[in-house]
């Protein structure tokens, strides 16, 4: 069944309404089967659609590669780095199922909306469900077209949170990270930022704030040479390195401009932050400005700029940060958010058209 473009937007709004509803559900009454529902509903959504998303066939493709192919085969593909275990692994057990294609979309969207339930519980006690609901709202485009990286975003969300709650839970955060990157090669890269949370725990916020800003501005200037070194010595995989060699450069990136905006918004009005959240905010503040080296890259690649996308989570909360810190009424400022949100996801994926997303096909 093929919805129309209205139709397709009004399901979009109404399974973001029900996750919203079910996380409230569960945040009042503390039974977990509100929290079940809040998490099952958009992934069973997601995983029942069908020719949707730019990288949908590239997905249905790679399924029916891997499912016919031998082992040796597979396993030349993670050696390689052409593709990331957990995918092979996954396509190699759940092809053996009836619809294999919707248990293999509905493992992926259920993992990635089960860490961001996770995320959003660990990072704020008091309004988890509706940065649950946000963050569902903003990653369910990535869910449908970057399976792969939207389960590493995820996964790598609750990895930040508990580097900054527990920096000592070596065991737990290793395997965090060890799952990041089987999820998505390219995780590897963001390393240096769970450093930087370590180091706002110890100094200044504004001082680690102008290290990061410094050292990204030096990278970024000096990144095409790096990138010919890279190149030429072969320590990056094939995959990346003919994508690096191709970048032509781009005068506008608007994942730079979004970062930088919600970093200069987040520090001007710190003063303004509620008692007893100073910490938090700060952590939060961190870790978006050291998305402005990565999104930066995207001056010069967009492939690589895309390691943005591990941001969004964080950026969603930034944006609860920012219009939290204002003294209105409690009701008004969560609409504000909501709404704020729901107008990006309509704009973006519903009059620009980004991502194909719509109209929205069920798997048949």
């Amino acid at each position: 069944m093929i919805l129309s473009k209205i139709a397709s937007i009004v399901f979009y709004l109404v399974i973001f309404c029900l996750t919203f509803f079910f996380a409230f559900l569960r945040k009042k009454t503390d039974k977990k089967i509100f929290g079940f529902l809040c998490v099952l509903i958009p992934a069973i959504s997601i995983a029942l659609r069908f020719g949707v998303g730019t990288d949908s066939a590239a997905y249905v493709q790679m399924f029916n590669d891997i499912s016919t192919e031998d082992l040796s085969m597979s396993l030349t593909r993670i050696e390689t780095f052409s593709m990331e275990p957990t995918a092979v692994f996954l396509i190699k057990i759940l092809h053996h199922f009836a619809y294999g294609y919707f248990t293999y979309f509905f493992a992926y969207s259920l993992l990635t909306f089960s860490f961001l339930y996770i995320f959003s519980r660990k990072l704020d006690s008091r309004n988890w469900w509706l940065i649950f609901g946000s963050v569902v709202m903003l990653m369910t485009p990535y869910c449908i077209n970057g399976m792969r990286q939207a389960a590493a975003v995820s996964v790598f969300s609750v990895l930040l949170v508990n580097v900054f709650q527990k920096p000592r839970s070596l065991l737990t955060n290793t395997l965090l990270l060890i799952l990041t990157c089987s999820l998505h090669f390219t995780a590897v890269l963001l390393v240096p930022v769970l450093i930087a949370i370590l180091l706002v725990k110890h100094f200044d916020l504004k001082k680690c704030a102008t290290v990061i800003i410094i050292f990204s501005l030096i990278t970024l200037l000096v990144f095409p040479k790096a990138i010919g070194f890279l190149l030429s010595s072969g320590l990056m995989p094939s995959k990346y390195a003919e994508t690096l060699a191709a970048y032509d450069g781009s005068l506008v990136n608007f994942d730079f401009l979004i970062f930088f905006t919600l970093s200069a918004l987040l520090l001007l009005t710190r003063k303004f932050t509620k008692q007893g959240e100073e910490k938090l905010s700060d952590f939060a503040t961190i870790v978006i400005i050291c998305n402005l080296f990565y999104a930066g890259l995207g001056f010069y690649s967009a492939y690589i700029g895309r390691m943005s996308d591990y941001f969004w989570p964080m950026a969603t909360f930034g944006i609860w940060l920012g219009i939290d810190r204002f003294k209105d009424n409690p009701a008004f400022k969560r609409v504000l958010y909501v709404a704020t949100l729901a107008c990006y996801f309509i704009l973006a994926y519903f009059v620009m058209g980004n991502s194909e997303i719509i109209p929205f096909r069920f798997l048949s």
